[in-house]
């Protein structure tokens, strides 16, 4: 459920934020108070199909080259009256791992890896004789 489009963000300007009220399922300003034409001019960057705006998240992130395949990457959207986060199936499945058994081999290389620099470097002893 979308409560704010441009459409909508521009209208509510154009009259009065004062007066302007929620009926559950849209916004409304029964008195045509003061206002301002202004916000005709701004790019709100409201969303509208919440779902799918994650997915392409989700899709951008999972083909960046620096992110490995073998992380999985989930989208969800933050629901305002309950307070809770809401999966979007799409968004799971789009950020899928690549290779779900390479996981394990890339954990033990870097596991490996940190071990090694771990280790303390002693520096090599002279013998003199």
């Amino acid at each position: 459920m979308e409560l704010f489009t441009d459409e909508i963000m521009r209208d509510l300007l154009a009259s009065s934020l004062k007066t302007a009220t929620f009926d559950g399922k849209v916004w409304r300003d029964p008195d045509a108070g003061p206002g301002s034409t202004e916000g005709q001019f701004v790019d709100w960057l409201t969303i509208k199909e919440q779902a799918k705006s994650v997915t392409a998240d989700v899709k951008r992130i999972r083909n960046h080259p620096l992110v490995p395949s073998d992380i999985p990457i989930y989208g969800y959207v933050y629901d305002v009256k309950t307070g809770r986060l809401v999966e979007v199936p799409e968004a799971t499945v789009a950020g899928k791992l690549d290779n779900p058994q390479g996981s394990h081999a890339r954990r033990n290389r870097v596991v490996e890896s940190v071990a090694r620099q771990a280790r303390p470097r002693v520096p090599p002893r002279t013998l003199r004789l």
